[in-house]
């Protein structure tokens, strides 16, 4: 029902970052996207709408920087779970089905979902390579746990295997390359729609990100995560491939993660970087629990675990280093200051 929509839609317009509402009939908002995060130069953009189309008896969220389109019902989920399942029981009790179909596809993408499970064919995995090989040993002295060997990918020549997957690169045959590991994103349902590229040397930059299929949420971990339970957030994907539920956003900004019902935000711990550190505030301040580990703990939870910490040893660190609320801001003034 429309109004059921807009009445959600003011309701999230406190969590949308320069949200202004432009038209009441049909209804049209404007703030900046939550998804893509935006324009980064540029603070006054706003490209992300959530939009009556024409006479349709329900709102569309899309974004005319990532291209994000969608039902308000599925935005709604991703931005807000509490408030997601405060619609679908509003929508219940007016003996309306919660999960309506889509009018029209939310993306075209005529090839990507097929061709995107064999883009790794051409690699080998990691429990494909010799115990010997300079590239599994090192995942052993990252002490990456072993269940993941046969979901992360070697390849020796990365732009010319990339060049075959995505506009980004290109290669001629000669051109100098170099290895890198190949970390796959999947979706919920374990279709991998985008992968990040780690170089083992001083390569510039450490990490490529690279997406595929973009008509996904981008976090990377989302086929391992339950989000009825309480979901934590890093930062980088390795990290999170130490701790249970956890998903990684591959960016400082955090906050981009919204989808379960309980989070812990853990940032890297990196209190002289400016950045971050606007980063908790923001989260601080709009009632998140964060996590803000001590001086003592190791630069990263890769390294913790380096270093012998097990990773039942690192989530009761981060339990009981995390905080929301009068409390969070409390040891943040203390945490921001060491």
């Amino acid at each position: 029902m429309l109004y059921l929509d807009i009445q959600f839609a003011r309701m999230l317009a406190h969590r949308m970052d320069r949200w202004k509402e432009m038209s009441t009939n049909p209804f049209k908002a404007n703030f900046r996207c939550p998804i893509c995060g935006d324009s980064e130069k540029n603070k006054s953009k706003r490209r992300g709408w959530i939009y009556q189309n024409g006479g349709d008896n329900y709102l569309r969220y899309g974004c005319f920087n990532c291209n994000a389109n969608m039902s308000f019902h599925k935005f709604l989920k991703l931005q807000d779970y509490n408030l997601f399942e405060q619609y679908t029981l509003e929508k219940y009790r007016n003996d309306v089905v919660h999960e309506r179909e889509e009018v029209a596809p939310e993306k075209t993408i005529p090839k990507t979902r097929k061709y995107i499970p064999n883009i790794f064919s051409d690699l080998k995995s990691i429990s494909q390579l010799p115990d010997d090989h300079p590239v599994r040993k090192y995942i052993n002295t990252r002490c990456i746990p072993e269940h993941f060997y046969d979901k992360i990918f070697y390849a020796p020549k990365f732009f010319k295997w990339a060049s075959g997957n995505t506009k980004k690169f290109s290669y001629t045959e000669g051109s100098n390359d170099h290895p890198r590991l190949i970390l796959p994103w999947y979706s919920e349902e374990g279709i991998p729609f985008a992968y990040s590229a780690r170089a083992f040397g001083p390569e510039d930059p450490k990490y490529f990100r690279v997406v595929v299929d973009d008509s996904f949420p981008t976090f990377f971990g989302m086929n391992r995560v339950d989000l009825n339970k309480r979901v934590y957030v890093v930062e980088g994907e390795i990290d999170s491939l130490f701790l249970d539920n956890c998903v990684a956003v591959g960016t400082s900004a955090l906050y981009r993660f919204s989808v379960a019902k309980t989070i812990t935000y853990i940032p890297d711990r990196d209190i002289r970087n400016p950045q971050i550190m606007k980063v908790v505030e923001k989260l601080i301040n709009t009632g998140q629990k964060v996590c803000m580990l001590p001086e003592a703990f190791a630069k990263d939870i890769n390294d913790a675990v380096k270093d012998g910490m097990t990773k039942e040893e690192i989530t009761k660190l981060i339990d009981d280093h995390s905080f929301s609320g009068l409390e969070a801001k409390l040891y943040f003034t203390k945490w921001s200051k060491i």
